[in-house]
């Protein structure tokens, strides 16, 4: 009977001390509290039914089947053969209401076969009342000696079952229906019946236990997708309307989830619905909260200064009342990952923020048997297991060649795995590969072990065994480990490095291919990607099978990769390294934010240069400052003062100058101060910077600024056979005579740094050089010259790959175009450079950009846009640290804002922005 009526298995017994809490609302109710419940008030609902059935054996026998519950529940101690004894008397009672004539007359046959079954139910009673009068310690201890009575009842039962003719295929859902619509002609009384029926319904529903670098698309809707009709229906109503617009589809892990989500995604209403605003958020790399933001502000499409909050995300959402849907997928890595003790608080935050946006729906699905514990009102979708027809299906859809066999043995196979989506695929990709039968598959399952489909975590012990079975160098688990420390999987060419000590990566990772026990794919640039399931990660977390061995390589490892590609803009693989880092950006930033007390020197200088990566790409002032802290306890000064000018640089890049003034001022203290001797070249660069800094301020240091370049500008040339630094050392000074408005001085230097870098193929700052040059022609407004010299500066600014230089040279070329006239190809540059500065969270680029946006448009008597562009600067300009630029910028925004609104355009009346 197990096998005719899933739907009432428990999966374990529960006691009723817990369930008072459940009801008194002191925690969450468990799958099987709720299970147990489930048959306690099937009972009792079956009674309350028999009311409307005015025959005396039918109310009788209900009597005694709600006996039997009751002594079940008091004999918990002999589990699996309790509850099945427990199940098959629901079954019987729903059973027997569903065979009563509507005309209440019962034949001999039927009446024969009731009192057969009061004898059998009676006598099971007994038996059961003799097992709970044995001393405690004899039941726990010696639990075999009473499970033969359990089981000779069981047998009773089945054969008081047969004679009711009992389908192995009945459904719940039929019988209920078949019930109620037997009891439409009670009049008033129907409603009473229909409530009751979904008591029984709603109790006795199965409840299971249980980062990459760019926008990710929403994949496609999945191809082989059968029994989910009624599934997508359901949720579709639910997010299109606002109220209910709240839904986490849960289950065991291989139920579909997140297939079942795609499907509701691509479905044509939510596509009317939500248009263009669907989201996809992939939760599987975000483990920690500081991932999810990432990921969300990724996934969103939405840039800010940092990830490091929130605010800049939710303001986007509340700038229009479009509805937009949000779908979390893997939601159970965020939520059950807490490296961190406050780290579910903080994802709680998270949901609670988006939550509280009315036009934004959220779908999210959870390898749980609940929705994430929050003040969210979750509409709860939890996924069962497919049908026979669904998935006989999938089978046949994988394996075609199991088309041919009898249905039997494939339907004997997809009872055997429970009918769960990924189990039913794991063996249809067995069988394809091995070409093994439908009814070998079968007993190759038994003889390993059918209880796999009783949770995941069995499933995967299972598989894990099988593939170890084959593993002659015991290198599978080495490898699951390793996977296990890189939420964002890696690449065939990276696993090398991460699991360096194996002897065969392709082997191993073949071993689990076909276990299913990893993820293959190949990403747009042709390179396969290999990556571990959550449920995979949590189990290896939680039968600590990530040995100490393996968590200090990895570790190691990831210090190595970080410094091992530390270089330069003027380096030639700057580039290359820039791409390295970013294939293992999410890895790399998850691994660095974990405590290591076994590496702290290595760990401060790798997040030293992982701080440089990020200011060369997104800023992060949490890791920089993380950076600076764990530096500061490991007291090695050079890596400390670094720490310092990488936080500098990126207070500089989003607009705080003041902050970037004390962090370069800092770190030129300690580079002349290093008790191995002053680092005159470092304090040099420190001193520069200070420069550029106080000229973003536009405040008139001229006597500090001055003795701050002359000196940064002698300890940079202190040796004069380093031609580099000495040209560093010009390059500055050139740069300050800009500001001072030496055009000619400011020429002369600048064209000899440029000289120097030229020859020795230091591209960046050679594109440093053109860029201040173009600035300094065009103060003297001769455009043709200054537009030249910034396109040559564009062009190795991208040579070399500094985002930070392509963005400033892309500002001033763009300037100089305007003031050419020079419009046909301004604005898609315009638009490279906004793209640029919302990489990077550069936000006076941001700003910048829109406002010339707002300029072109104007000059095309686009009054509309050129409007929604200033209004937006104007906006972005609010951002800016500095009061000064951020109070001059705005102005001017508001000025031809103003002027615009007449709907007069005269472009000689717009203020324009500077344009050197």
């Amino acid at each position: 009977m197990a096998g005719r009526l899933p739907w009432l298995i428990p999966k374990r017994n529960t006691n009723k001390e817990t369930l008072t809490k459940v009801e008194a609302g002191t925690s969450s109710p468990s799958g099987e509290m709720y299970l147990l419940e489930g048959s306690k008030a099937t009972a009792a609902t079956l009674k309350s039914i028999s009311g409307f059935i005015p025959v005396p054996m039918v109310s009788d026998i209900l009597d005694l089947a709600i006996r039997v519950v009751e002594a079940c529940e008091s004999a918990t101690f002999i589990e699996e053969n309790v509850e099945k004894l427990r199940q098959r008397v629901c079954s019987l009672g729903i059973l027997i209401v569903d065979k009563v004539p509507s005309d209440k007359t019962l034949n001999q046959d039927f009446q024969t076969n009731i009192k057969s079954l009061q004898t059998i139910l009676t006598n099971i009673i007994k038996d059961l009342d003799e097992i709970k009068r044995q001393r405690r310690w004899r039941l726990v201890i010696f639990p075999e000696l009473n499970k033969g009575r359990v089981d000779a009842c069981l047998d009773r039962l089945d054969e008081a079952l047969m004679y009711f003719n009992v389908s192995q295929q009945l459904r719940m859902e039929e019988v209920l229906e078949k019930i109620l619509s037997k009891y439409t002609q009670v009049g008033d009384d129907v409603l009473k019946v229909q409530k009751q029926l979904d008591r029984i319904e709603a109790a006795i529903k199965p409840h299971s236990s249980p980062y990459s670098v760019g926008k990710q698309d929403i994949p496609p809707s999945p191809k082989l997708f059968y029994g989910r009709d009624s599934d997508v229906a359901s949720i579709v109503n639910l997010l299109s309307d606002k109220h209910t617009s709240r839904v986490c589809i849960t289950g065991p892990g291989g139920m579909g989830k997140t297939r079942l989500a795609l499907a509701v995604i691509h479905n044509p209403t939510v596509q009317q619905v939500f248009g263009e605003y669907r989201f996809w958020v992939p939760c599987i790399k975000a483990a920690s909260p500081d991932l999810l933001r990432r990921t969300l502000y990724t996934q969103l499409s939405i840039t800010a200064q940092s990830y490091d909050s929130l605010d800049s995300l939710i303001d986007e959402l509340k700038l229009t009342e479009d509805r937009r849907l949000v779908l979390l997928d893997n939601f159970e890595t965020s939520w059950y990952s807490r490296e961190a003790p406050d780290d579910q608080a903080q994802i709680n935050d998270i949901l609670s923020r988006l939550a509280d946006l009315p036009h934004v729906a959220l779908m999210a699905t959870m390898t749980s048997s609940f929705p994430p514990d929050s003040p969210i009102q979750w509409k709860q979708h939890k996924l069962p297991a497919l049908d026979v027809s669904a998935a006989r299906q999938v089978f046949v859809g994988i394996y075609p060649e199991a088309a041919s066999a009898k249905s039997t043995e494939v339907d004997e196979l997809m009872n055997a795995v429970g009918h769960i989506p990924l189990a039913i695929t794991l063996m249809a990709a067995n069988g394809k590969q091995s070409q093994i039968s439908a009814k070998g598959l079968v007993e190759e399952w038994k003889t390993a072990g059918t209880e796999m489909i009783d949770g995941m975590d069995r499933r995967i012990k299972i598989s894990l065994d099988l593939v170890q079975a084959k593993d002659d160098k015991s290198e599978v688990l080495k490898l699951l480990a390793t996977l296990s420390m890189l939420p964002n999987g890696t690449t065939m060419q990276n696993l090398y490095f991460w699991a360096s000590d194996l002897t065969s990566h392709s082997r191993v990772v073949s071993l689990l291919l076909n276990a299913a026990l990893i993820e293959q794919e190949t990403q747009a640039s042709g390179s396969s990607h290999v990556s571990l399931r959550p449920t995979i990660q949590a189990y290896m977390r939680q039968h600590k099978l990530i040995s100490p061995e393996v968590q200090k390589r990895v570790r190691d490892a990831c210090y190595k990769f970080v410094l091992d590609h530390n270089s330069i803009p003027d380096d030639l693989c700057f580039k290359s390294d820039l791409m390295q880092l970013a294939s293992e950006e999410n890895n790399i930033q998850y691994l660095l934010m974990q405590d290591d007390d076994s590496a702290e020197n290595m760990r401060a200088e790798a997040l030293v240069a992982f701080s440089f990566y990020l200011f060369k790409t997104k800023q992060s002032i949490v890791v920089a400052q993380l950076a600076l802290t764990v530096a500061t306890a490991s007291r090695k000064n050079f890596c400390v003062a670094e720490a310092h000018v990488a936080l500098g640089k990126m207070f500089k890049v989003i607009s705080r100058y003041e902050e970037a003034c004390q962090h370069f001022k800092e770190a030129h203290r300690i580079f002349k101060n290093l008790p191995s001797g002053a680092d005159l070249a470092r304090a040099g660069e420190c001193g520069m910077q200070l420069v550029d800094v106080y000229q973003h301020m536009q405040k008139p240091f001229w006597g500090e600024m001055r003795t701050v370049v002359l000196q940064a500008s002698e300890d940079l040339s202190c040796n004069k056979s380093n031609q580099y630094n000495v040209a560093r050392a010009l390059l500055g000074v050139g740069s300050f005579f800009w500001y001072s408005a030496d055009w000619g001085q400011a020429r002369e230097t600048l064209t000899r740094a440029k000289e120097v870098f030229e020859k020795l193929c230091r591209w960046d700052s050679a594109a440093e050089s053109f860029f201040m040059l173009a600035r300094t022609e065009a103060e003297s407004s001769n455009y043709p010259v200054a537009l030249d010299m910034s396109l040559r500066a564009l062009s190795l600014a991208e040579q070399s790959g500094d985002a930070y230089l392509i963005c400033q040279t892309l500002n001033t070329t763009v300037r100089y175009m305007i003031a050419l006239h020079v419009f046909d190809d301004v604005e898609p540059m315009l638009h490279r450079l906004l793209s640029q500065a919302q990489a990077m969270g550069q936000i006076l680029g941001i700003a910048q950009a829109l406002e010339l946006l707002g300029f072109v448009h104007a000059s095309r008597r686009d009054v509309h846009k050129a409007c929604q562009f200033y209004a937006e600067s104007q906006t972005q300009y609010g951002n800016v640290g500095s009061i000064e630029v951020r109070e001059q910028d705005q102005t001017r925004c508001a000025s031809n804002l103003q002027k615009l609104s007449t709907g007069h355009v005269d472009l000689a009346e717009l203020k324009s922005p500077m344009l050197y």
